[in-house]
This record gives structure tokens, C-alpha cells and sequence, in this order.
């Protein structure tokens, strides 16, 4: 978690339950001159030792480059492209000298922390959790400024600035390696800490003491070790067979360390050996080669903008490894594309999906198209103007990506992300005023950050959310985030008996059997038809739980569920909006945001009934920085128990009109839609 940035409390053992086998992708391309041959029969061959071999000779700095690729990044930072954006930062450290650290904080608390086995059943854990949040803040806080410090010193030469580096390195590595920046406490922050170090070693090597640097290797090998122990060991390994949220993100820093660290000890040989391949083999667990990240947009952005490009880049540049080549990461931005479109205005399914993060999304679409190379991306990146520029996921990015960044015309407006089980379909990318829906039916469950959520969906007209993924990220494991957020309840999806849904499992867990799948997406143009089964989800309650959704473009969407189950059941067809709905009927509903609103037209094939309810059963956590304001819940009910029901919603962004015609006949609907008809058998829609 990104924990100074966005203020939760430490997530812990966060998993998928997911095989291991949707993580390995396509080829792993290595530099000329560096490493072996990748195959296809193994997506993450390459020779080790020669490409610890390269990295141990680098010249340092080694994450930066070397040669002509670092003479043209000397020459951006001080008279080319990134002149403007590199003297911002330049401003920012200027008080870096001036200032000192704010490590006695940290230290008056370590003595709390001794016990890091607390259990959570403990009185005392609530109270723990909290005093970490505030630890983690100001470590990563202090590890980002001594970075910008460290690379504003070193771009400049700047010897009296390399000075208070220097010093402030020597005190992070003065932490106790046992206590919460340790790999047994806040393992995030140990890794931050760790690659920080590294840089700073990397960066200003030669201006250090032999004595300098010992104390420096010291402080990250006693939190390499226990690092690389937690990638490589146990239930929570990088291979285990359920994922886990940090595992990748500390397997990325472990990586990067062990290239910085390559001939200043022997011990990086081995954390190379250890971490490189099977980092290489499992780049991400949140899915497959077609660059979905299953665990929500907001940890998208979080895990891969602001750390995985750079672990890449000194990979690459230190020791021929380019893991840019991997298909997952080829196809990462076409999740961002699609998921994140230009002009959203929020995030898209699981924890956060209710922030706003246009600095963060702008910024990474950036970063990321400055290293992976495509029409599509450089076209995403311009339509992006948020971006902080002195940040330095851009400032070390590579430099002369060429292509055209003009809009591609063979594009198109809808996508499906099989391994993750989600779908995007927009009325026109290019069109900021687009309507989007987003639909999902994972096989990736309730685990980490996802939501008990298959078969749900949001929408969005001109960039105002209209049906919303209802509650608030205010703690991972809050009661609120638990008791409602993750819930079924709080989704546009189906419960029953008054709020039943899918199995979100244990407060920090989940539910990794939860699941569902995309069993149907195809996209004509005029329309775009897309079904999810999500019984599984329902862990048995349910025998059936199918939903599709025809968008016809571009402003009508038919959503159409059938669901079965062998006892009686008072099925529910919930609705979220951030203001109360407009009841024009007992089955007509107008939502309003602003200047754009969605008319809801509600028809089942049984006697039903709407209610609608403002605020939460368990509230967020409120402050004047966090206001996070009620929000409105609607669902319609059938009247009666009954073993099966079938449901048909037609929406209408803009509320025009349409011409609706619905009849049943047994266990299939046809739904006539303006001149466009649809039948809905109960497993899919054609």
C-alpha cells in the first residue's frame, strides 16, 4: 500500500486463490549480450548467473544506465525535455539539508512492536495497527524525499547535498532491522527501506566511506535476509498457491537490491539466484498475459506505477534482464486504457474503487508509456495532463520512445479481460462525455482487495458515476469495509433473503472460492453483449446465477439475470447511487448526478416490490479530510419465495426514449429494444 499517500491501515496476508499457472506468461526477452534464450515451453527462462555476472561489472550508477543511455539522461535532466520538470524537484529538496529526520518518532515506538507475533484477537491490536499506520507514514515518507534528495545530488554533482544524503541514509539505516521497518514488522516498509538504501548506494558509491557503506550493505542485508526468506518460504511464498498482495511488489524490490548490491557482498548473489527467476516467472499474480490486474484499479495504479516500472528499469539496464517483453506487462496498458479511460472519475471494482486519483493515473499513464512502446499508449498518455513531472517513475524513465501517439483507428471501444473476468465497454474511448459500463465475473474470488461482487456493475455518463460500487476504503478490515464494502449487498448485484449474498469470507482473507467467470463477450459495434456465472460465488445457496448485459450503443444497456436455487428464495436486484433515485413508478427509476442522470425500468416474471435506504448499516470512519458522505441504496424484491426468478432491467442514459417491449415465454425472455431483439435463455444473451 502506498500507506503516506493514501492513509489505511497495513494490510495483512491479502490472497488470491488462483493458480499459480495464470501468472506465467509469454517469453521473457533479455537484451542482446546478456542472458539466454526464453522458450514458450518456459515462459521465464534465462541464465542466471550470466545475468548476475553483467550486473555485478555495471557501472554504477547501474540503475540509471550506462554509456550513451545515461549521457542522454544527464542531458534531458539539465537542458532537454525534462529540464523544467527536473528543477521542480530540484525545489522540493532544497529543505532536505536543512532539515532533519524525523526517525525519534519511530524509535519512541519500536519498543511497542517487540512482540510481533501479537494475535489479532489481542486488545491491544487495534491500538498496534493504528501506531504502525503512523510508523509506515513517515518511513516511506522519509524514504520518497531522501530518493528525490539522492537523485537531485547526483544528477547535479552536488557535493554538499550528497553530504546530507549521505547522513540521512545513516540514520535510516540505523532502524531496528527486529522491529516494524524489519521484514517481521511492516514488511512494506522494510522493503522500501531496503531499495532506498540501495539507491543511495548505487547512486553516490563512490563519494561513501568503505566504513559508509558497510553500515549501509549492514542495514539492508539484515532485511534482505528475512525479505527474501518470505518471497522464497511458507504460505505467503511468491509461488504459493494462493497469491498474496506484497508479494510482488517485495519480490520487485528484493530483485532491484540484489542488481545494487552485486559485488558489495556475497550474499546478493544469492538473493539474486533465489528471487530473479521466479520473480521473472510470476511478474504478476493478479493476472494473465492479457494485462488484467484482478485486484482493482486502485492497486493497479499503486503497485505497478510507482514501484514495478522502476524494479524493471534497473533490471533491464544493470543486467540485460527485460521483463518489459512480458506479455502481461505489454498488455498492462490496455487494462489502464480500458479500465481507466480519460476522464473517469473513479477507480473500477474492489478496495478504492470510489477514490479519485487523476494525479497518480495521469502520471503512471505516462511512466508507462515511456517504457512500452505503442500507438495506443502514447495516445492514452497524452490525454493526460495531471501528472506530477518531477516525480521519479518519469524523470528515470527512458528516454526517445518513438511512434505516432495519434489515436489508432482499428481500436475498439469495448474490452474483455479473461483472466481476471472483466469486461469495459464505452460508447467511444476518445469521448471524454462517453457512457462506460463495467461488468465482472472474476475467478479470482472475494480475496485481498476484491469485493463478493460477481455479476456486478457500474456505469458511468460524462464522466458522473450513476450506478456506483457503494462504501468506502477507510480501512482495509474496518468494520465498515468488511461489514459493507466487501459485501454483496453494497454492489449492483444479486442478493436474497434480505441481503445474502456471495461468500466474502474472513475479515482479512476473504473468500478465494467465491468466484465467477465471463462465460460470453462479443462486440459487434452497434452492440456489445457480455455474461457472467456467478453461482459459484454463491457458495451453494445458488444453483443458478447468471446475469448478461447488452449495451447497445450508445446510451441503452439490458441487463438480464436468471437465477435458481433448490429452496425458496426472496430474490433481490440491488442498485447504488450516490443520491436518492426519483420513483417515477412502482418500476421506473431516474438517478440524477448532476447533468447527467440514468432512468431505471425494472420488469421480473414475478410480483415485486422496490425499497430504497440513504447512509450505511456500519458507518466509515469520518474526519474533515475524509468526509466520506451517505450514499443511496435501492433494491427491487420479489414479493413471494420462490425457487427460481427471472429479471430484466433496461437503462437508459439520458432517460430518452425507448421503445421497450418484454415478453416471457418458460424460462426465456425476448426483449425487443428498439427495433433490436434479444433472447435471454438463462446462459446467455443473443
Amino acid at each position: 500500500m502506498r500507506l503516506h499517500r493514501h492513509p489505511i491501515p497495513v494490510c495483512a496476508r491479502h490472497f488470491s486463490g488462483i493458480s499459480l499457472a495464470l501468472a506465467l506468461m509469454t517469453p521473457l526477452a533479455l537484451l542482446p549480450g546478456a542472458a539466454t534464450s526464453a522458450t514458450n515451453s518456459d515462459p521465464a527462462a534465462f541464465d542466471a548467473n550470466q545475468a548476475i555476472a553483467l550486473a555485478g561489472k555495471a557501472q554504477r550508477p547501474r540503475s540509471l544506465g550506462s554509456g550513451s543511455e545515461i549521457s542522454a539522461l544527464r542531458t534531458a535532466l539539465r537542458t532537454g525535455e525534462r529540464q523544467q520538470a527536473f528543477a521542480r524537484l530540484r525545489e522540493r529538496v532544497q529543505r532536505f539539508a536543512t532539515t532533519a529526520p524525523d526517525m525519534a518518532v519511530i524509535r519512541a515506538q519500536e519498543d511497542r512492536h517487540r512482540d510481533l507475533a501479537t494475535g489479532r484477537a489481542n486488545p491491544e491490536y487495534a491500538r498496534r495497527v493504528s501506531d504502525d499506520l503512523v510508523i509506515k507514514n513517515i518511513a516511506d515518507t522519509e524514504a520518497r524525499n531522501l530518493q528525490e534528495a539522492a537523485f537531485v545530488a547526483w544528477a547535479d554533482d552536488d557535493a554538499a547535498l550528497t553530504q546530507a544524503v549521505v547522513k540521512r541514509a545513516l540514520a535510516l539505516a540505523t532502524l531496528d532491522p527486529n522491529g516494524i521497518t524489519g521484514a517481521r514488522g511492516e514488511e512494506l516498509s522494510a522493503a522500501n527501506v531496503t531499495i532506498t538504501l540501495a539507491l543511495v548506494l548505487d547512486w553516490h558509491h563512490a563519494r561513501l566511506g568503505a566504513d559508509q557503506r558497510r553500515q549501509i550493505l549492514a542495514a539492508i542485508s539484515s532485511r534482505m535476509e528475512g525479505l527474501v526468506e518470505r518471497i522464497t518460504q511458507g504460505a505467503r511464498a511468491l509461488t504459493a498457491p494462493v497469491a498474496d498482495s506484497h508479494s510482488t511488489e517485495i519480490a520487485g524490490a528484493i530483485a532491484e537490491t540484489a542488481a545494487l548490491t552485486l559485488g558489495e557482498t556475497p550474499l546478493a548473489t544469492q538473493w539474486a539466484q533465489r528471487v530473479w527467476p521466479v520473480y521473472a516467472a510470476t511478474l504478476s499474480r493478479w493476472g494473465g498475459d492479457d494485462g488484467g490486474f484482478a485486484n482493482g484499479t486502485a492497486y493497479a495504479s499503486w503497485d505497478v506505477g510507482a514501484y514495478t516500472l522502476r524494479h524493471l528499469d534497473t533490471l533491464r539496464r544493470a543486467a540485460g534482464i527485460n521483463l518489459f517483453a512480458k506479455a502481461w506487462m505489454r498488455n498492462f496498458g490496455r487494462y489502464l486504457v480500458y479500465m481507466l479511460p480519460p476522464g473517469t472519475p473513479s477507480n473500477v471494482f474492489g478496495d478504492a474503487a470510489e477514490r479519485s486519483m487523476p494525479e497518480d493515473w495521469a502520471r503512471y499513464a505516462n511512466a508507462y508509456a515511456l517504457r512500452v512502446n505503442s500507438p495506443l499508449y502514447a495516445w492514452y498518455a497524452r490525454q493526460w495532463f495531471q501528472q506530477d513531472a518531477f516525480r521519479l517513475e518519469l524523470l528515470t524513465a527512458p528516454l526517445g520512445q518513438a511512434g505516432s501517439n495519434s489515436w489508432p483507428d482499428d481500436t475498439p471501444h469495448s474490452a474483455h479481460f479473461p483472466s481476471i473476468g472483466w469486461v469495459a465497454m464505452h460508447s467511444d474511448l476518445r469521448d471524454r462525455g462517453r457512457v462506460s459500463v463495467y461488468f465482472k465475473s472474476s475467478p479470482y474470488g472475494s480475496t485481498s482487495h476484491s469485493h463478493a461482487d460477481q455479476n456486478s456493475f457500474t456505469v458511468v455518463s460524462g464522466g458522473r458515476p450513476l450506478l456506483i460500487d457503494s462504501g468506502y476504503y477507510d480501512a482495509f478490515g474496518s468494520n465498515h469495509h468488511f461489514s459493507w464494502a466487501r459485501q454483496t449487498m453494497a454492489h449492483n448485484a444479486i442478493t436474497f433473503d434480505k441481503g445474502q449474498g456471495q461468500g466474502a469470507g474472513t475479515r482479512q482473507a476473504g473468500d478465494a472460492g467465491a468466484t465467477g467467470r465471463v462465460s460470453q463477450y462479443d462486440d459487434s459495434g452497434s452492440k456489445v453483449l457480455a455474461t457472467g456465472n456467478a453461482a459459484t460465488a454463491y457458495k451453494g445457496a445458488l444453483s443458478r446465477a447468471v446475469r448478461s448485459i447488452a449495451y447497445l450503443r450508445p446510451k441503452t444497456i439490458v441487463v438480464f439475470d436468471a437465477l435458481d436455487s433448490a429452496s425458496a428464495r426472496t430474490y433481490e436486484w440491488n442498485l447504488h447511487a450516490l443520491d436518492r433515485a426519483r420513483a417515477i413508478s412502482d418500476s421506473k427509476l431516474e438517478i440524477v448526478n448532476g447533468d447527467e442522470k440514468l432512468c431505471v425500468d425494472f420488469h421480473a416474471d414475478a410480483p415485486f416490490t422496490f425499497s430504497e435506504k440513504r447512509g450505511f448499516p456500519v458507518p466509515p470512519v469520518r474526519d474533515a479530510k475524509n468526509p466520506r458522505p451517505d450514499q443511496w441504496h435501492g433494491v427491487f424484491s420479489i414479493a413471494m419465495p420462490a425457487r427460481s426468478a427471472r429479471f430484466v432491467a433496461v437503462l437508459r442514459v439520458g432517460c430518452g426514449d425507448v421503445a421497450a417491449d418484454i415478453q416471457w415465454s418458460g424460462s426465456q425472455v425476448v426483449a425487443n429494444i428498439d427495433g433490436t431483439r434479444l433472447v435471454f435463455d438463462g446462459a446467455s444473451v443473443k
